[in-house]
């Protein structure tokens, strides 16, 4: 019966058949990660599965749409942004088409998120910025575009439109967030609005469609609701689910009649159970009820997957998932009708699964790829392969004709780990000739990481950060004081030497004092202004004695070094997914005037007033940068 309804879901959404092999939608063809008519290999040799083809590729999360001979993704390079059509079996370019500028390139997580949709003859996209594209599979020209983040006020994905466009019955259906339009459903033809509902704001998971009691029906996993419609856009079930800020990427996962939910943030999965209500229980036509729920469950990026009555997946340790190092969590298999934990395995790494009957291959954030067997007694990996190594990658991996295909922010790579087409291996290529150059940590600058890096420091931690940046400013100048009491004067050697000192002990600070410290501490505030204080002195100096070249010269370096060292601040601390820090780099142009006042002063004021002045412009720098956030975001 489950397949029947399944079969039945297929004929509702797409105009040409899809055949066997074919992966059009980011979870599959039966939408649930299964493509049980293909036959896998029972093993990998030492080298690892064949290489059918390997090809560069930018920037993006963006996982493949693959139907007959054509594979669909998106990509960003710095010419802009891009959907791009493969040959399948070779790799060979069949067209690109541009359609935005590079999103986010110097950002944590740069480039297109969705998984593009095909649907008969057309190829469905969206951009980070909420921009929908329709396109022509065979050449690639724009049917039609609107940018449903703009038409309908979208709000919920501030991170980057991430949810890949539904095509059922005619319809494009997306999450968009916005004041009457929570779903909105389009015309897939010319993209004319067929209809709207809700206002709960969206979040990055795509609307997932299934059938229940043989009806099809349209699943919204929102910020703080789930919602259920009817193909005409009716609101058969509304359910709350948080409140504030929260945020969903996993999709929903589903066999009748239980619908099972996972979150980020340590919220675990519950599973539900759609029933009908009559008209005396309520106005909805739906209605959940919770069967158990688990905290052992918590799914982020990668969604789990329904193999012989269990949920299999990720459960993720972290609060989210980490873009500059493999997540911690346990890869687990629970009982789906009690939620019971039946086996753990510490091994797999947080990774999305295809599942073929009872076999898994899987794709973790190690960029690893893995053939495992699955059953109710555990979870055994029989090959194993390096494809990515030393790149966290969170793209879902396709399954197409025994063809794998994977990707990470540099390459994409086709594997061949079953029968059929993929047998045609290219011999000459291995998977060691293709893997990147493994990426140099920088872990060890930090030593530690904040709990939620995304969220703003409330005025505890800022103000520990401030008291550990203002030790490494104190410490060098307590160690400079002894001479200036015993009739030293405070040459211009010592300032630049009191400098330098105050910018390696803010370096070094943070890591150390992360190692003894169980909190999250930040001192590299006090190098930046160590920094700016230097350039802006030798700058001043310049200013005053015109014809001197070595000091001159001597100016043009400390400005080149504080230039060099702001953008080290910036690249580091994005490559450690640590945004937050960014903003004090904001602070730098309040506490310049402090600097050129600290320049010009310090012979006249003494070595008390000195200190002072660089006490007085670490703070300025600190607090204008930190204070506004808090500000901006209410004190906590």
């Amino acid at each position: 019966m489950h397949s029947m309804r399944i079969c039945a879901l297929h004929l509702l959404l797409i105009t040409a058949p899809i055949h066997a092999g074919d992966w059009p939608f980011l979870s599959g063809p039966t939408f649930n990660a299964h493509a049980d008519s293909e036959v896998l290999d029972d093993e990998w040799s030492a080298e690892g599965p064949g290489v059918l083809w390997s090809r560069p590729l930018g920037q993006g999360y963006s996982s493949f749409a693959v139907i007959g001979d054509r594979c669909v993704t998106q990509y960003q390079s710095a010419l802009g942004q891009f959907v791009l059509c493969l040959d399948a079996g070779t790799g060979k370019l069949l067209w690109e088409t541009r359609y935005d500028a590079p999103f986010e390139a110097l950002g944590i997580y740069p480039g297109p998120r969705s998984t593009p949709t095909i649907a008969g003859d057309r190829v469905y996209a969206v951009s980070p910025d909420g921009l929908l594209l329709c396109l022509a599979l065979q050449s690639g020209p724009v049917r039609w575009s609107v940018n449903v983040n703009e038409k309908f006020q979208g709000k919920g994905t501030e991170f980057g439109y991430s949810a890949s466009p539904l095509v059922i019955e005619g319809l494009v259906v997306l999450p968009v967030g916005g004041p009457g339009a929570s779903v909105v459903a389009l015309s897939a033809e010319d993209g004319r609005l067929m209809w709207t509902n809700g206002d709960d704001s969206a979040s990055y998971c795509p609307v997932m469609p299934i059938t229940f009691e043989g009806q099809a029906l349209l699943v919204s996993y929102l910020e703080n609701a789930l919602t259920i419609h009817d193909l005409t856009g009716k609101l058969l079930l509304r359910h709350v689910l948080t409140s504030g800020y929260d945020e969903h990427a996993a999709l929903p996962v589903y066999q009748e009649p239980m619908l099972i939910l996972s979150a980020p943030f340590k919220a675990g999965a519950t599973a539900y159970q759609i029933s009908r209500q009559t008209p005396e229980q309520g106005t909805q036509t739906l209605q959940l009820k919770e069967v158990w729920h688990s905290p052992q469950f918590s799914n982020d990026v990668m969604t789990s997957v329904i193999v012989d009555g269990m949920l299999v997946g990720f459960d993720l340790k972290d609060p989210q998932s980490k873009a500059h190092r493999p997540s911690r969590g346990t890869f687990r298999g629970l009982d789906l009708q009690t939620g019971e934990v039946l086996w753990s395995n510490p091994d797999i790494g947080q990774a999305n699964a295809v599942c073929v009957n009872n076999r898994l291959l899987l794709f973790n954030d190690r960029g690893e790829v893995l053939l495992a067997d699955v059953d109710r007694s555990g979870c055994s990996i029989r090959s194993q392969a390096e494809v990515f190594p030393k790149e966290v990658c969170w793209t879902r991996p396709v399954l197409s004709n025994g063809r794998l295909f994977v990707r990470s922010h540099e390459q994409a790579v086709c594997l061949s780990v079953g029968t059929g087409p993929a047998k045609r291996v290219n011999r000459t290529v291995k998977l060691e000739d293709i893997r990147s150059r493994p990426a140099f940590s920088l872990g060890w600058l930090l030593n530690g990481e904040r709990e939620h890096p995304f969220m703003i420091p409330d005025g505890k931690e800022l103000g520990r950060w401030y008291l550990a940046g203002l030790g490494c400013v104190l410490l060098p100048l307590l160690l400079v004081f002894p001479f200036v009491l015993r009739g030293a004067v405070v040459s211009e050697r010592m300032t630049y030497g009191t400098l330098a000192a105050i910018g390696i002990v803010g370096v070094i600070g943070t890591p150390i004092l992360n190692a003894i410290n169980a909190e999250f501490f930040f001192t590299w505030p006090a190098t930046l202004f160590a920094a700016l204080q230097a350039a802006v002195a030798a700058s001043d100096k310049a200013s005053q004695v015109r014809g001197d070249r070595r000091i001159r010269l001597w100016a043009r370096l400390c400005g080149i070094g504080f230039l060099c060292l702001s953008l080290a601040y910036y690249w580091v601390l994005k490559t450690l997914s640590e945004p937050m820090e960014w903003v004090f780099l904001f602070g730098i142009l309040p506490a310049a005037p402090i600097a050129v006042a600290t320049a010009r002063l310090w012979r006249r004021t003494g070595a008390v007033g000195w200190m002072t002045l660089l006490v007085l412009g670490y703070s300025v720098l600190f607090w204008s940068a930190a204070g506004y956030e808090l500000l901006r975001h209410g004190w906590r």
